[in-house]
Protein backbone atom coordinates (compact mmCIF):
# COMPACT_ATOMS: atom_id res chain seq x y z
CA UNK A 1 0.00 0.00 0.00
CA UNK A 2 1.32 3.64 -0.94
CA UNK A 3 1.01 7.22 0.65
CA UNK A 4 -1.49 7.68 -1.93
CA UNK A 5 -3.66 5.13 -0.66
CA UNK A 6 -3.59 5.87 3.42
CA UNK A 7 -3.90 9.62 2.80
CA UNK A 8 -7.33 8.67 0.67
CA UNK A 9 -8.40 6.70 2.79
CA UNK A 10 -7.57 8.57 5.91
CA UNK A 11 -9.71 11.40 3.70
CA UNK A 12 -12.59 9.24 3.64
CA UNK A 13 -12.59 7.58 6.64
CA UNK A 14 -11.86 3.98 4.92
CA UNK A 15 -10.00 1.88 7.18
CA UNK A 16 -5.98 1.96 5.36
CA UNK A 17 -4.88 -1.43 4.76
CA UNK A 18 -1.72 -2.11 6.87
CA UNK A 19 0.24 -4.89 4.88
CA UNK A 20 3.68 -4.38 4.26
CA UNK A 21 4.93 -2.64 0.88
CA UNK A 22 6.36 -5.05 -1.62
CA UNK A 23 10.18 -5.32 -1.97
CA UNK A 24 10.11 -4.24 -5.24
CA UNK A 25 8.48 -0.71 -4.38
CA UNK A 26 10.62 2.11 -5.78
CA UNK A 27 11.29 4.37 -3.61
CA UNK A 28 9.39 3.39 -0.81
CA UNK A 29 9.28 5.51 2.62
CA UNK A 30 9.45 2.62 4.68
CA UNK A 31 12.29 0.22 6.21
CA UNK A 32 15.66 2.32 6.18
CA UNK A 33 14.11 5.71 6.67
CA UNK A 34 13.25 5.90 10.27
CA UNK A 35 16.79 6.29 11.34
CA UNK A 36 17.78 8.22 8.93
CA UNK A 37 18.52 11.94 9.44
CA UNK A 38 19.69 11.27 12.94
CA UNK A 39 15.78 10.97 14.24
CA UNK A 40 14.50 13.90 12.13
CA UNK A 41 13.01 11.96 9.44
CA UNK A 42 9.63 12.09 10.86
CA UNK A 43 9.39 16.12 11.38
CA UNK A 44 10.82 16.55 8.05
CA UNK A 45 8.13 14.34 6.05
CA UNK A 46 5.66 15.29 8.08
CA UNK A 47 6.24 19.15 7.53
CA UNK A 48 6.95 18.35 3.84
CA UNK A 49 3.58 16.45 3.57
CA UNK A 50 1.90 19.36 5.07
CA UNK A 51 3.04 22.05 2.62
CA UNK A 52 2.68 19.91 -0.80
CA UNK A 53 -0.81 19.31 0.54
CA UNK A 54 -1.72 22.39 1.92
CA UNK A 55 -3.60 23.05 -1.37
CA UNK A 56 -4.20 19.96 -2.70
CA UNK A 57 -7.88 18.53 -4.19
CA UNK A 58 -7.75 20.23 -7.73
CA UNK A 59 -4.82 19.36 -9.76
CA UNK A 60 -2.38 18.41 -6.61
CA UNK A 61 -2.01 21.66 -5.74
CA UNK A 62 1.87 21.80 -3.46
CA UNK A 63 2.43 19.03 -5.13
CA UNK A 64 2.47 20.25 -8.85
CA UNK A 65 4.12 23.24 -8.20
CA UNK A 66 6.83 22.11 -6.41
CA UNK A 67 7.24 19.60 -9.21
CA UNK A 68 6.86 22.06 -11.86
CA UNK A 69 9.97 24.42 -10.17
CA UNK A 70 11.64 21.22 -9.79
CA UNK A 71 11.75 20.96 -13.56
CA UNK A 72 12.41 24.33 -14.62
CA UNK A 73 15.54 24.62 -12.31
CA UNK A 74 16.92 21.63 -14.85
CA UNK A 75 16.10 18.59 -12.45
CA UNK A 76 13.55 17.03 -14.91
CA UNK A 77 14.87 13.79 -15.34
CA UNK A 78 15.37 12.92 -11.81
CA UNK A 79 11.28 13.92 -11.34
CA UNK A 80 10.35 11.91 -14.04
CA UNK A 81 12.08 8.94 -12.07
CA UNK A 82 10.48 9.41 -9.18
CA UNK A 83 7.19 9.94 -11.04
CA UNK A 84 7.80 6.70 -12.73
CA UNK A 85 6.01 3.43 -11.46
CA UNK A 86 8.58 1.16 -13.40
CA UNK A 87 12.03 2.92 -12.80
CA UNK A 88 14.39 3.95 -9.79
CA UNK A 89 14.32 7.03 -8.14
CA UNK A 90 17.17 8.97 -9.61
CA UNK A 91 18.97 10.71 -6.87
CA UNK A 92 19.25 14.45 -5.64
CA UNK A 93 21.55 16.15 -4.44
CA UNK A 94 20.96 19.06 -1.16
CA UNK A 95 22.85 21.59 -3.46
CA UNK A 96 20.57 20.69 -6.63
CA UNK A 97 17.40 20.64 -4.40
CA UNK A 98 19.17 24.52 -2.81
CA UNK A 99 19.65 26.03 -5.67
CA UNK A 100 16.48 24.72 -7.57
CA UNK A 101 14.54 25.74 -4.22
CA UNK A 102 16.47 28.12 -2.12
CA UNK A 103 14.58 31.76 -3.70
CA UNK A 104 11.16 29.49 -2.87
CA UNK A 105 8.49 29.56 -0.08
CA UNK A 106 8.54 25.76 0.34
CA UNK A 107 12.10 25.52 1.46
CA UNK A 108 12.25 28.96 3.85
CA UNK A 109 9.44 27.88 5.38
CA UNK A 110 10.32 23.81 6.25
CA UNK A 111 13.77 25.49 7.47
CA UNK A 112 11.50 28.47 9.66
CA UNK A 113 9.16 25.65 10.81
CA UNK A 114 11.73 23.21 11.12
CA UNK A 115 14.24 25.50 12.85
CA UNK A 116 17.20 24.16 10.29
CA UNK A 117 19.32 26.33 7.95
CA UNK A 118 17.85 26.09 4.70
CA UNK A 119 20.97 23.79 3.51
CA UNK A 120 20.40 21.59 6.03
CA UNK A 121 16.42 20.91 4.85
CA UNK A 122 17.80 20.74 1.33
CA UNK A 123 20.06 18.06 2.41
CA UNK A 124 17.43 16.25 4.46
CA UNK A 125 14.92 16.61 1.57
CA UNK A 126 17.09 15.10 -1.06
CA UNK A 127 16.85 11.77 0.68
CA UNK A 128 12.96 11.63 1.62
CA UNK A 129 11.56 14.06 -1.14
CA UNK A 130 12.02 11.32 -4.24
CA UNK A 131 10.31 8.82 -2.01
CA UNK A 132 7.43 11.25 -0.65
CA UNK A 133 6.56 12.05 -4.52
CA UNK A 134 7.16 8.53 -5.82
CA UNK A 135 4.50 7.64 -3.06
CA UNK A 136 2.15 10.54 -3.75
CA UNK A 137 1.90 9.16 -7.89
CA UNK A 138 1.26 6.15 -8.04
CA UNK A 139 -0.21 6.13 -11.81
CA UNK A 140 2.78 8.25 -12.93
CA UNK A 141 0.92 11.66 -12.20
CA UNK A 142 0.29 13.69 -9.73
CA UNK A 143 -3.35 12.37 -8.43
CA UNK A 144 -6.21 14.95 -9.00
CA UNK A 145 -7.99 13.89 -6.03
CA UNK A 146 -5.13 14.38 -3.84
CA UNK A 147 -6.33 15.50 -0.17
CA UNK A 148 -5.70 18.68 1.33
CA UNK A 149 -3.80 18.33 4.33
CA UNK A 150 -6.41 19.27 6.41
CA UNK A 151 -8.54 16.42 5.79
CA UNK A 152 -5.84 13.43 7.00
CA UNK A 153 -3.66 12.64 10.27
CA UNK A 154 -0.44 13.35 8.89
CA UNK A 155 1.34 12.45 11.92
CA UNK A 156 -0.52 8.53 12.07
CA UNK A 157 0.34 8.55 8.04
CA UNK A 158 4.03 9.69 8.82
CA UNK A 159 4.50 7.10 11.44
CA UNK A 160 3.21 4.15 9.01
CA UNK A 161 5.83 5.55 6.36
CA UNK A 162 8.49 5.32 8.72
CA UNK A 163 7.72 1.54 10.24
CA UNK A 164 7.26 0.52 7.14
CA UNK A 165 3.42 -0.24 6.77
Amino acid sequence: MGLFDDLLGAATGGAPNAGAQGANDQGGLGGGLGGLLGGQAAPIVMALLSMLLSRGGSGGGGLSDLLGQLRGSGLGSQVDSWLSPNAPNAPVSGSQLEGALGGSDLLGNLARQLGMPQGDVASALSQVLPGVVDQLTPQGEVPADLPDASQVDLGQIVGRMLQGR
